[in-house]
């Protein structure tokens, strides 16, 4: 589980299924099986598993579910929708008007979060205070709006303080 997050599910799996909730991000690793199949339920989506690994990012805060398929394959339904996704894709769940998006995507900087480092590549900084204000707790406040807007790209560490990571973020800008 990354930051902010909360997994639901059962003392003891039913014999008929496998089934889990989500609110946050999670990356699953699942063992198929025909009898009992795994899924994962979060707002607005239901993720069957097909044997697989995984990542789902489904904040309450956020507009948007994205799951990115490491291996194997899933498929994402939603009330009017099914998709299948191949590995190295992520589905992009729009909440506002309940439309899937596929696209390709680079599943290390996706899941990076695991390995203990933030990844960003083309993220705009309100992105990145989003995913640092969950990290460490905080609010972060913009005095210069247009700021939001800018992008970044950069790998930095988890277990450096914020101080030292907004200090990464105002060098690299300047």
């Amino acid at each position: 589980l990354n930051s902010g997050s909360r997994l639901v599910y059962p003392a003891v799996f039913a014999d008929d299924k496998r089934e889990v909730y989500l609110e946050g991000e999670a990356i699953f690793e699942v063992t198929h099986d025909r009898q009992r199949p795994f899924k994962v339920l979060s707002e607005g989506q239901e993720i069957e598993v097909l044997g697989t690994e995984f990542n789902v990012k489904s904040y309450r805060d956020e507009t948007n579910i994205y799951t990115t398929l490491v291996e194997g394959k899933v498929t994402i339904a939603t009330g009017t929708t099914k998709k299948v996704l191949k590995p190295n894709q992520q589905s992009n769940l729009n909440l506002n008007n309940n439309t899937i998006s596929i696209d390709p995507t680079n599943v290390d900087q996706e899941i990076s979060w695991r390995k203990g480092v933030f990844s960003f590549k083309g993220k705009s900084l309100e992105e990145i205070a989003k995913v640092l204000s969950r990290w460490y707790d905080v609010d972060i406040e913009f005095s210069k709006p247009e700021l939001k807007n800018v992008k970044f790209n950069g790998v930095l560490k988890k277990q450096e303080s914020i101080e030292e990571i907004l200090n990464s973020i105002q060098i690299y800008e300047n």
